[in-house]
């Protein structure tokens, strides 16, 4: 086992690591929310236009976000932007179990959620391109590789699992 480890380049395992952090990221957030959709306007009580309205301001935070994230990601570098993100987007994933108005869910989903999970790919993108001169190409058409594997593994399973558990603890 330690020869094996020994004898894998590094790089190659932060590749592995941004795999999943972007299956994980593209199913739960960027395609996945999408499993709430019916059932957070059915139980909030509103209608399909109001529901989309925060995914469609979820692409302006991300245009503001950007450039403040890039700064980040250089002065303090990926791994602690992604820890960073990850607990602020699982506090928000938390949270939304407890929203009973239209409100709240603006809040927990704007100002917790899209804040956390928006900016994964920047701070693995960069880890990748930092263990990687030759084969960057590579290395980094297999990071991205997670985006269509989270949307088609994990989706289908949060919807199996909203169908049969509901989406929030009742």
């Amino acid at each position: 086992m330690n020869l094996l480890h020994r004898s894998i380049y590094y790089g190659w395992w932060i590749v592995v690591s941004s795999f999943f952090i972007h299956a994980t990221a593209f199913g739960f957030y960027w395609l996945g929310f999408s499993v709430f959709f019916l059932p957070l306007a059915n139980t909030l009580g509103i209608g399909r236009a109001a529901i989309s309205l925060p995914f469609t301001i979820r692409g302006i935070i991300g245009i503001v976000q950007a450039p403040l994230v890039g700064v980040l990601v250089d002065r303090l570098g990926p791994a602690k932007i992604l820890i960073v993100c990850a607990l602020l987007g699982g506090l928000g994933y938390v949270l939304l179990s407890f929203v009973n108005s239209y409100l709240m869910f603006m809040i927990v989903f704007l100002l917790i959620i899209s804040i956390g999970m928006m900016p994964f790919d920047f701070p693995t993108t960069a880890a990748v391109g930092r263990w990687f001169n030759r084969k960057r190409g590579k290395a980094m058409s297999l990071a991205f590789m997670g985006f269509p594997f989270g949307g088609m593994v994990l989706i289908p399973l949060m919807a199996l699992a909203v169908d049969h558990f509901g989406w929030r603890p009742d």
